[in-house]
């Protein structure tokens, strides 16, 4: 296919394939865009004669996209993302705003260390409106991959590398993040100076609710030991739901270091001495490599990226 043929489509009909993606059915696209169906598979005629291939499959069933069709919706998505992101800097560069950014966070980061990051970051750069998104990984690699969202700090697990690879990303190992076991200041593993995993195997634990990287690395780390894995007897999503539970004595709660080191700097919960460390999936930074020619928020992900190192060796 030719450069010129991408060229040829129109906003409305990239607007069609990106409804169509999410609609799933030519009825639903035209209820969404308040056009006629007739219309509308007028139109898919027309972007499939534009890029010479087929899109959808019909039959009295209705339609279904085929591979190309998947591949055109993505790429409408995310056009569609970048026209509004040029409208956003256009409107920010009118009135002298300050950067705006969608970034997608590991929710322990967003709960912990990056709100005193971006405190910093706004008494030294130009951060404006700040769109955070936590969650998981892999979701939030969909969602910069369709433009959703601009940037991500995120765990990466050697299954995600792959999708990392692709030329339209760039990614970046932060640091190395480890395992800590903590619980409440009283607990008396905290006064013994090795702990093994099958001085834990009895305890009660707190551990996130799955897919937890966290929780996962644990659960290998047990099953490598010839060790049943622990059942929690308090699941939480959120890293203070975690910690609060085990400050509170219910019982030790395993979470990423860099999440744990406020509470441990306050003397809210201890760290249990566990040999050997298990290690978690590193951190990275991610985004798009239009980034590179967008100058105030590849400054944004520059100061992010010094901001998370010099905090981790903190």
């Amino acid at each position: 296919m030719k450069e010129s043929a991408i060229a040829r489509l129109r906003f409305g009909q990239l607007r069609l394939l990106a409804e169509m993606e999410r609609s799933g059915s030519i009825r639903r696209a035209a209820q969404q865009l308040n056009i006629t169906q007739p219309a509308v598979s007028k139109a898919l005629k027309e972007v499939e004669a534009i890029l010479g291939a087929r899109l959808y499959e019909r039959s009295v069933q209705g339609v279904r996209p085929t591979a190309a069709g998947h591949a055109a919706a993505r790429g409408a998505k995310l056009l569609l993302a970048e026209l509004g992101m040029l409208a956003e800097e256009i409107r920010l560069a009118d009135s002298g705003e300050h950067i705006s950014a969608r970034i997608g966070i590991t929710s322990y980061l967003g709960a912990s260390i990056l709100p005193e990051i971006l405190g910093r970051l706004s008494r030294t750069t130009q951060v404006g409106h700040v769109h955070l998104e936590e969650g998981w990984s892999g979701t939030l690699l969909d969602r910069l991959a369709e433009g959703a969202l601009d940037m991500l700090l995120i765990m990466c697990t050697p299954e995600m590398v792959p999708a990392l690879e692709n030329p339209s990303l760039h990614y970046e190992r932060l640091f190395d993040e480890e395992l800590a076991v903590v619980a409440a200041p009283k607990h008396p593993l905290l006064s013994k100076r090795r702990v093994v995993l099958a001085d834990l195997a009895t305890e009660r634990w707190i551990l996130g609710v799955q897919p937890s990287l966290t929780r996962r690395s644990l659960e290998e780390a047990f099953l490598h030991a010839g060790i049943k894995p622990p059942r929690p007897v308090i699941e939480a999503t959120f890293l203070p739901n975690l910690l609060e539970a085990a400050a509170e004595g219910l019982g030790i709660a395993a979470c990423p270091l860099v999440g744990v080191k406020p509470a441990l700097a306050a003397g809210r919960i201890g760290r249990i001495a566990l040999h050997p460390v298990i290690p978690l999936p590193p951190i990275v930074i991610v985004y798009r490599r239009l980034l590179s020619e967008h100058p105030r928020l590849a400054a944004l992900g520059e100061a992010l990226r010094k901001e998370f190192v010099r905090k981790r060796a903190a």
